[in-house]
This record gives C-alpha cells, structure tokens and sequence, in this order.
C-alpha cells in the first residue's frame, strides 16, 4: 500500500474507536440502572442468606442447650 492508503486505513480506524467508545458512553445511564438493580438484589439476597443463618444459628443454640451437661472428648 502506499502512504494514502495506510492513512485512508489509519483514519478509519480512528473513527471506528471514537464510534465504538462514543457509542459504550452513551450507554453509562442504561447500565448504571442495571447495576443498581443488580447490586439491591444482590443485597436482598445477602440479607435473605444471613437471616437464614441466623435462624439456623438460634435452632442450633435451642439444641445445645439440652446438651450442656455433656462434656466433649479430648
């Protein structure tokens, strides 16, 4: 190729990345409320896991105390 077509080449791709990036830009707003939907049901879900486990955790403190005369082995 010679000098016009390497930067025929070079400016079309300049353009392609400023398209590509202006294009992903535009797109924050739209993705910014998709996170926030995410991350809120990623909290509910944490706090739906851990009231489960403290559920299991007062079950299990329920049980233990009918054995608190037992000693563990060693």
């Amino acid at each position: 190729m010679d000098m016009g077509g390497w930067v025929a080449t070079a400016v079309a791709g300049i353009g392609l990345i400023v398209f590509v990036v202006g294009y992903i830009l535009d797109q924050v707003p739209g993705l910014s409320v998709k996170a926030e939907k995410a991350i809120a049901s990623l909290r509910r879900l944490r706090a739906a896991w851990r009231d489960g486990e403290d559920t299991e955790r007062r079950r299990s403190q329920v049980e233990g105390s009918d054995r608190e005369g037992v000693k563990p082995r060693l």
